[in-house]
């Protein structure tokens, strides 16, 4: 069966002084690829349409590369949504907030494959006098979105806050811990207080730490069980908060369960 092809098109520029290395041309179609499914992943889950982009044209000169997206089964529409589109805007809300720290209504968080793929992408134009342009073309090779268009200084700029990011998240992933048996030491009669309320994570350490609850809601759960809150086992997520590099208090992010022992 000849596969569907979207008529839209995503079109990746490097506009260059020197030759690109072949690796870093080839490392940044695999980021576009890459970031094109885990889009699709994230956005649609198991609704997502069985689609791939490939590159069907490559132009003399500047770099310019064009990439379309077939499906061997249906059209990649969800509803009225364009894929191919909607990605689009994912790049553009993307890279706005890297180069200026602003986060537009679209913007979603970035996790670390996103930067991974973002930075792959503008890296070959942080060399000298580079630019790097990405387009969304429809019929008629007429332009419908401008996701990005930078040059060397901006691609710079992006690459550099991407690396800032991604030591941030590095070190915000190591800081959380999941589906931990927590046991209560010590609760307040007043469940509205801050504060008093202790527990002991035995993985992780066996002194009794101070717990902030990150939804009310399942603060009000945990203390108000029906049985004892001091004999029962919380398996929960927590964010360990470091003071000093000595850790001071859990942060609970979810409760998964409760169990009596």
């Amino acid at each position: 069966m000849k596969p569907i092809i979207n008529e839209f098109q995503f079109e990746y520029t490097i506009d260059y002084d020197k030759p690109i290395s072949v690796t870093e041309f080839t490392n940044s179609l695999n980021a576009i690829s890459n970031g094109y499914e885990k889009f699709l992943i994230d956005k649609y889950g198991s609704e997502r349409p069985e689609a791939e982009l490939f590159v069907q044209e490559i132009k003399k000169g500047s770099i310019v590369t064009t990439l379309v997206e077939c499906s061997a089964m249906i059209l990649p529409f969800l509803g009225d949504v364009n894929t191919v589109v909607e990605f689009g805007k994912f790049i553009k809300s993307g890279y706005d907030f890297l180069l200026t720290g602003k986060k537009t209504d679209d913007f979603k968080d970035l996790d670390i494959k996103d930067l991974s793929n973002f930075q792959k992408i503008i890296e070959p134009g942080t060399h000298n006098n580079n630019n790097i342009i990405i387009k969304v073309k429809g019929k008629n090779n007429r332009v419908i979105l401008n996701p990005l268009s930078v040059n060397e200084n901006e691609s710079r700029i992006i690459r550099d806050r991407i690396r800032s990011e991604k030591k941030e998240l590095t070190q915000k992933d190591k800081s959380i811990k999941t589906n931990q048996a927590l046991y209560l030491d010590q609760i307040k009669r007043d469940l509205d207080s801050k504060k008093g309320n202790r527990g002991v994570i035995k993985e992780l350490n066996e002194n009794s730490l101070n717990l902030i609850w990150e939804n009310e809601s399942e603060k009000q759960e945990m203390l108000n069980c029906d049985d004892n809150p001091l004999k029962m086992i919380f398996i929960v997520d927590v964010e360990i908060v470091e003071v000093n590099s000595e850790t001071k208090l859990y942060k609970i992010l979810k409760l998964h369960e409760i169990i009596e022992p």
